[in-house]
């Protein structure tokens, strides 16, 4: 009979969000600043008095979401849909603000409606397992700062000193050491916008209505 090891149940201490609304993107957070943010308000919220010293600096894994590539998408007003690689490992970039010392895995998952909670299940396996103890997950979006700096026709790296490329202990580039899968949106479902949430919700809404006779 499986005995569970109540010693390594997984188990949330901390969580933060922060909403962020202003107009000019050159007074805004970028959005590794955001992750950032969120972060040391959800150690606030452990109520732990060391917390950035016994819990963010000692995090086995730091993932992020949503965090990356960045660019303006066509389904924003002036969007283009070209990326630059401004963040290339966003959770390492997170640990090193936060002088991590654990040599920590770093996890990022790029935007997927599924990405929060297939990371909390990932990192939950390895505090179960034993591999870890800490986990510090993170995700952010910032559609409202894209839509104004599309607005303003403002450059990511010019004007606003977007991006953070941390290096390995050789001077290499550092890049996450994990990515988990992204799903695959078909041509098809592209071509007419569904890959947008917003447009494909309402579809499921609209079918559901029917079928209730409304």
């Amino acid at each position: 009979m499986f005995k569970l090891d109540e010693t390594k149940i997984p188990v949330l201490v901390g969580c933060s969000r922060y909403t962020q609304k202003c107009d000019d993107p050159r007074n805004a957070l970028n959005p590794l600043d955001m992750c950032i943010k969120a972060c040391e308000e959800a150690g606030k919220d452990t109520t732990i008095p060391n917390y950035q010293t016994d819990i963010l600096a000692k995090a086995n894994v730091v993932g992020s979401i949503n965090l990356g590539p960045i660019g303006i998408p066509s389904f924003l007003k002036g969007g283009t849909d070209k990326y630059q690689k401004l963040y290339t490992n966003p959770p390492k970039s997170i640990s090193n603000h936060f002088n991590n010392t654990t040599d920590p895995k770093c996890l990022s998952i790029l935007a997927s409606g599924h990405a929060p909670q297939y990371m909390i299940n990932q990192c939950a396996d390895m505090i179960g397992n034993g591999e870890i103890e800490i986990a510090l997950l993170c995700g952010c979006e910032f559609l409202d700062t894209l839509a104004n700096i599309a607005k303003h026709q403002l450059d990511f790296v010019s004007d606003l000193n977007w991006g953070d490329t941390p290096l390995d202990e050789e001077g290499n580039l550092d890049k996450p050491i994990y990515f988990a899968p992204n799903l695959k949106i078909p041509p098809q479902e592209n071509i007419h916008g569904l890959s947008v949430p917003v447009r494909s919700y309402p579809l499921f809404e609209q079918a559901m209505r029917k079928r209730k006779g409304k």
